[in-house]
C-alpha cells in the first residue's frame, strides 16, 4: 500500500485540509497521484480518449514557467491530492485559468481537501489577472461537474465523439 494512503485513517480527523506548492522534489509523488487519477479516469465514459488527446507531464508545471503552477494538499501531512494549473493567453490578449488536472484520493474526498486546491488555484488565477477560470469534466463524471459547479464553474462547451474505427457502430 502507498505509504502516503497508510496515513488515510489517521488524516480523517476533519483537520483542516493543507496545500502548499509543489517542487521539483514532489514529481515522483505528482506522478503516483496522477497515474491514480488516470486509472479511475480510464473507467469514465470518454476517458481513454481524454487521457489520450490530454496527456498531462507533471514535470512541465515544477519548473521556472510563470504560466504553470502544481500543488499538493492533504491532511495530517497525508497528501493525497493535488492540482495542475495554467495561464492561456486568449486571442484578445487576455488570460484564461485552466486546471490541467485536479484530484483527490476518493477515500478523503469530502474532508476540504479539493476545495483547498480549487481555492489555491482560483486565487493564484486571479492575481495573475485571468478573466475567467476553466476545467473539464467527462460526461460519466458526474461527481467532478458537482464539484466545479460548486465552485462557480458551469458548463459552457459540449464535445461530441464518434469512432472511426471498423467494427464499432454508428448510432442508428
Amino acid at each position: 500500500m502507498d505509504g502516503a494512503v497508510d496515513e488515510v485513517s489517521a488524516a480523517v480527523s476533519y483537520r483542516p485540509a493543507h496545500v502548499r506548492d509543489a517542487t521539483r522534489a514532489d514529481q515522483a509523488r505528482l506522478e503516483h497521484l496522477r497515474d491514480r487519477a488516470n486509472a479511475l479516469t480510464a473507467d469514465v465514459r470518454g476517458g481513454p480518449m481524454y487521457l489520450d488527446r490530454h496527456p498531462v507531464a507533471v514535470g512541465d508545471f515544477l519548473g521556472d514557467d510563470p504560466q504553470r503552477r502544481a500543488w499538493l494538499g492533504g491532511l495530517d501531512g497525508a497528501e493525497l491530492g493535488f492540482v495542475l494549473g495554467a495561464i492561456a493567453t486568449l486571442s484578445s490578449g487576455g488570460q484564461l485559468g485552466v486546471i490541467e488536472a485536479i484530484y483527490v484520493d476518493p477515500r478523503i474526498r469530502g474532508c476540504g481537501v479539493g476545495e483547498a486546491l480549487m481555492a489555491a488555484a482560483l486565487e493564484w488565477f486571479t492575481s495573475c489577472g485571468c478573466r475567467g477560470a476553466e476545467a473539464s469534466a467527462l460526461p460519466g463524471s458526474r461527481e467532478t461537474k458537482n464539484f466545479f459547479e460548486d465552485h462557480g464553474l458551469k458548463a459552457r462547451l459540449l464535445t461530441v465523439y464518434r469512432s472511426l474505427e471498423p467494427g464499432t457502430d454508428p448510432p442508428g
